[in-house]
């Protein structure tokens, strides 16, 4: 294994692990945040302020709706993301 592949599996157990925790808090009852949590409220909206600065509207749009993608959908994203990568190096 390479480490992309590596990379993309700790992805996506750590998106697993993310789910496996959400539902844990929806059988005991609890509220938590965990369902809406992103990556722009785990760094802060400060830290993308760049993003409406970018002059094509496609393209802002787009990362926009990356970055404000749930922390789960975008851990497993991102794995899929590595192994696909991998798989095409190596073919």
């Amino acid at each position: 294994m390479s480490k992309y592949t590596v990379l993309g599996m700790m992805l996506w157990l750590g998106g697993f692990s993310l789910v496996l925790f959400q539902g844990m808090s929806i059988k005991t009852g609890t509220e938590d945040i965990w369902m809406t949590l992103s990556i722009v409220d785990i760094f802060g909206k400060q830290y993308f302020q760049w993003i409406d600065n970018m002059s094509w509207l496609l393209l802002r749009q787009a990362a926009d709706y990356l970055v404000s993608l749930p922390l789960c959908i975008s851990l497993f994203l991102s794995g899929l993301f590595f192994v696909v990568i991998d798989g095409s190096y190596r073919a």
